[in-house]
């Protein structure tokens, strides 16, 4: 039977949150959630990348009409968090909250496929939340250069698939 490709990087993503979960500690009851006192991520760089797809993507355009998308715009936060700490976290730039995320070995990362949407995000505060605590800023802004200026990059490069065991 073939996975259907697109649906994998949501999986993943979803697969990657899911030992986070289960490991977070419960609150006691009425509790707001917040991790402990003085635990905070920091924001050690990020990078947006125009991104060409390993392959066509179809999914919704803004407007809610099917579309097929072979490109989007990548951005890479490099976040360091305390050792042994884990919860889970929510990102937004500006108000926007990033619906769904992945993990690299530094950090995190989220694709736009919608242009005119990084150009809306543009300037917006890097922003997280952990659990359900308040939303702390990393002190920067998301930068970015006009859209023909963003470095090209192939996914395959970035995020080679690694054969199916067996």
């Amino acid at each position: 039977m073939r996975r259907s490709s697109r649906w994998f990087p949501i999986l993943a993503a979803a697969a990657s949150l899911l030992p986070a979960a289960c490991r977070a500690n419960p609150s006691p009851a009425g509790s707001s959630g917040a991790a402990p006192r003085g635990e905070t991520l920091e924001l050690k760089g990020y990078e947006v990348i125009h991104l060409q797809l390993a392959e066509p993507l179809h999914r919704l355009d803004a407007a809610g009409r099917p579309a097929t998308v072979s490109e989007a715009y990548l951005v890479r936060l490099e976040v360091g968090k305390p050792k042994g700490w884990d919860e889970l976290v929510r990102f937004y730039v500006g108000d926007y909250q990033v619906p769904e995320y992945g993990g690299w070995e530094r950090g995190i990362y989220f694709k736009i496929y919608d242009p005119g949407l990084l150009t809306r995000l543009a300037g917006g505060e890097l922003r997280y939340r952990i659990g359900g605590g308040e939303l702390h800023g990393f002190g920067k802004r998301l930068e970015v250069p006009p859209l023909e200026r963003i470095p090209r990059r192939r996914e395959a490069d970035l995020f080679p698939r690694r054969p199916a065991s067996r």
